[in-house]
């Protein structure tokens, strides 16, 4: 399994549905597993994790400073 693909999948999903987005702010692992389908050890789970919620946060801040550019 390719793990950037599915952490890059997973995060499309997140951000085409706000529930979705709502469920895995309030309980990361638990819908990263459903999203998933394959049952991880813990500590792949938690890297899986911390995978999406950076690349969330990336393409949020990517997001936000170019809405800068549109200032000047």
């Amino acid at each position: 399994m390719n793990l950037q693909k599915k952490i890059q999948d997973i995060v499309e999903k997140l951000k085409s549905d706000p529930q979705l987005r709502q469920k895995f702010t309030s309980d990361p692992v638990g819908t990263a597993s459903e999203l998933v389908g394959v049952d991880f050890p813990q500590e792949q789970m938690q890297t899986l994790v911390s995978g999406i919620k950076a690349k969330l946060g990336a393409d949020d801040i990517s997001a936000k400073l170019s809405g800068f550019g549109k200032l000047f």
